[in-house]
């Protein structure tokens, strides 16, 4: 089933894509389409995988930290044999953390971004490495919760070098909710 008949069924809205990054909320309707990239549904990424061996990149944020100082060991579940990196779909994200994100997503290979449905971050992220001129970008907007209908998930940890990226990288203005590129 194509994405946007998915889209259709489950009564999602149709939205415009921005000319620039998305700053509002990041969860909500999303465009169906991202210019100069694939939008793949869970056919595509299953035959993606298993033909190409893409390099595949969770950009979902990490769970806050609750407050207090208990112990707090979070797991995330992911695709296996991703790099997360979390906040790499932010509207606003560091230059120098630009750079690592377009290093990470391999020229010479296909790189599939996700998050979660109705996301904005993977649509940034994948926007992002559109505009830097990567030539194989594919959007797989159904995101862990689509994966995870149909294959086991595997705990995951930020990636190493994104982590420590973000100890270095003074952090990048946010901005409010009502924001619109």
């Amino acid at each position: 089933m194509s994405l946007v008949i998915a889209l259709a069924l489950v009564g999602a809205v149709q939205v415009a894509e921005p000319e620039g990054y998305w700053t509002g909320a990041m969860r909500g309707d999303v465009p169906w389409a991202l210019a100069g990239a694939r939008v793949i549904d869970d056919a595509a990424l299953d035959r993606l995988i298993a033909d190409e061996r893409p390099v595949l990149i969770d950009v979902s944020p990490e769970e806050p930290r609750p407050p207090g100082n208990r112990p707090w060991l979070p797991l995330h579940r992911s695709i296996p044999d991703s790099r997360w990196l979390p906040g790499a779909g932010e509207g606003v994200l560091a230059p120098s953390r630009v750079t690592l994100l377009t290093t990470i997503a391999v020229r010479n290979r296909a790189v599939v971004i996700f998050c979660h449905p109705r996301c904005w971050a993977s649509w940034n992220a994948a926007k992002r490495l559109v505009r830097a001129g990567h030539p194989r970008v594919f959007w797989y907007a159904a995101g862990i919760e689509g994966w995870q209908e149909r294959h086991a998930t595997a705990v995951v940890q930020p990636d190493s070098a994104w982590a420590a990226s973000a100890a270095v990288s003074p952090a990048a203005p946010r901005a409010s909710a009502g924001d619109r590129p």
